[in-house]
């Protein structure tokens, strides 16, 4: 598209087209360039922000509702608890051992031999020993 008509009163665009083809298709170009250049965007609020944040960390909608008004050292605490949980990780404990550990951590600990048994509230999941 953005191809002008040439005097032919064709486009081209590895072929000729037709002139009412040509310029139903420019038509339809300025129509969404308009919408897709000028559309205006509403910006994300903290709240949203804060959101993205709790949802990235393994929040589900419900457990995210339950924390009431989101704001930055909420969010910058459930960082820091996930990366501390992360650090926590130890090797695989006597076989059949289950643990309850933080969601964002699941990862480290079947890195290191544990394995994933079931979700948890949302924000947790349980892991057990491997049996040997």
């Amino acid at each position: 598209m953005g191809r002008h008509l040439r005097r032919s009163g064709k486009v081209h665009v590895g072929h000729r087209l037709p002139v009412h083809v040509a310029k139903e298709l420019l038509s339809i170009y300025e129509d969404s360039v308009a919408f897709v250049a000028r559309a205006p965007v509403r910006p994300a609020s903290n709240e949203e922000a804060f959101r993205v944040v709790f949802q990235s960390l393994g929040y589900e909608e419900p457990a995210i509702r339950e924390l009431g008004a989101l704001s930055a050292d909420m969010a910058i605490a459930a960082l820091r608890k996930a990366q501390e949980s992360r650090e926590d990780v130890v090797e695989p404990g006597p076989p059949g051992q289950q643990k309850i550990v933080n969601g964002m951590a699941v990862e480290a600990w079947i890195d290191k031999g544990w394995r994933f048994v079931s979700p948890l509230n949302g924000t947790k999941a349980v892991i057990e020993s491997p049996q040997r």
